[in-house]
């Protein structure tokens, strides 16, 4: 009921509610995003160089770029398997290849590494 409550709220600010399965994930998501809104563009640009991409991946286009790709990472680390899952069909972005003798969290952590790369794709292409 609770995050029924907040949900729409929670969807005005860009969380898409209907991809997160629990109220904590969700309202760490939630914070996460606001504390990134509150960054200015050095903190942020910091925290894009921080996901580990290559050099040539590039820098984003701007401060709105790097902030919807970083709340994009933000959303993809509290998303269960099954919908890290969903997003990389989406975004068709190989799910195979994972051992099945991965846990969960090691599976998340690479489908989330393999979406990562995937939104940096168009700057690696422009070189």
């Amino acid at each position: 009921l609770l995050l029924r409550s907040c949900a729409g709220a929670w969807e005005a600010r860009g969380v898409p509610m209907r991809r997160i399965d629990t109220l904590a994930a969700a309202r760490s998501l939630v914070d996460r995003c606001r504390r990134l809104d509150d960054m200015g563009l050095p903190e942020v640009l910091a925290e894009f160089r921080g996901l580990g991409l290559p050099p040539e991946a590039g820098d984003p286009l701007d401060l709105e770029d790097a902030l919807l790709k970083l709340k994009n990472v933000a959303r993809w680390r509290v998303q269960s398997l099954r919908e890290l899952q969903r997003e990389c069909k989406e975004m068709e972005v190989s799910v195979g290849g994972i051992s099945s003798k991965l846990g969960e969290a090691e599976q998340r952590q690479e489908l989330t590494a393999r979406l990562v790369l995937a939104t940096c794709a168009p700057a690696w292409a422009e070189e």
